[in-house]
């Protein structure tokens, strides 16, 4: 390896890649943890990307879009970005694309960001290929091929994209753009769970509770929907109320169940809104309280929870 002092004399004298080295070597190499001088970083990636280094152009474009050493300035970034993803930098290219679907520094445009996927996909980034498989799946920017979708995802979930594995299985329980198979549908959840996808911990609570791909066990499905609960899933929040809640898997507690209602319906989650909301109404496991009924039920129902509907018109008619 180059030392420091080598790198800085070539630096000096202008050289581009040493200027890139140098600056990647400050940034984030050990004899300068905990004391890095972003400015400086800054100051060397600038004079190298504008002598054409495509790495330079990437990271300076990273500097901008985090305010790292100079001012945030998302504009000036995708400048950048778009100098180095011209030249193939794989990652500028994936940021690019998603600038454009986000709409973060350019106007928004999906087919410029399909565009950029595409390419960032074709050189092997999973980023690019789950999000080119998304945008397939939804014709968002393309024409419409969940086939085309499946290819991507599966690229992108055999380099262990967790978010693609958890959407390839998807595919394959619901047989879209692909053959139905539960069997590869858990192969591909359990490929997930073990990265920590709590999305595909409740999925499998799911296959667990309907026998789908796995043997019917209420209390298998229990112990995967508590783990996608406790990492935060507010469905999966509102399915353990009512496991709880029918003593499914485990004891029968309405306080417990009434807790992770709540924890779901605060999470935004429909059904635990329009569980919680009953609680109120009947006084399970909560104080009996008709404003808290009302209340969680109409949230319910601007979540497209329809029997909250009648639920509401009933306890409205009551008094």
């Amino acid at each position: 390896m180059e030392t420091t002092i080598k790198l800085e004399q070539r630096a000096g004298n202008g050289d581009a890649d040493s200027l890139f080295r140098l600056g990647y070597r400050i940034a984030f190499g050990r004899p300068y943890r905990g004391k890095r001088d972003w400015r400086r970083v800054v100051r060397l990636w600038s004079a190298s990307a504008r002598k054409g280094h495509e790495r330079a152009q990437f990271y300076l474009g990273t500097c901008y879009d985090s305010g790292l050493g100079v001012r945030k300035d998302v504009v000036t970034a995708i400048k950048w970005y778009r100098m180095a993803a011209n030249q193939a930098h794989v990652v500028a290219q994936y940021n690019l694309g998603f600038s454009y679907r986000e709409g973060c520094g350019v106007s928004r445009d999906r087919r410029k960001a399909v565009s950029w996927f595409r390419r960032a996909a074709a050189r092997g980034n999973p980023d690019a290929q789950r999000d080119l498989a998304h945008a397939l799946f939804h014709g968002e920017g393309a024409r419409t091929s969940r086939r085309d979708a499946v290819r991507w995802y599966r690229r992108a979930a055999e380099q262990g994209d967790a978010k693609a594995q958890f959407n390839l299985a998807l595919c394959y329980r619901e047989g879209h753009g692909v053959r139905k198979s539960h069997g590869r549908s858990i192969h591909w959840f359990e490929k997930a769970i073990a990265q920590g996808h709590a999305g595909a911990m409740r999925e499998l609570g799911y296959s667990c509770q309907l026998g789908h791909g796995v043997p019917r066990s209420d209390s298998e499905a229990f112990k995967w929907f508590r783990k996608a609960a406790v990492q935060g899933d507010p469905e999966a929040q509102g399915q353990l109320g009512v496991f709880h809640h029918e003593g499914l898997g485990t004891r029968k507690n309405l306080r417990t169940a009434a807790k992770w209602y709540r924890r779901g319906a605060h999470g935004g989650d429909g059904w635990a809104q329009y569980c919680l909301g009953l609680c109120h109404r009947d006084g399970e496991g909560v104080r009996r309280s008709r404003t808290e009924a009302i209340r969680w039920l109409e949230r319910a129902m601007k979540n497209g929870v329809e029997i909250a509907k009648s639920a509401l018109a009933d306890l409205r008619a009551s008094t």
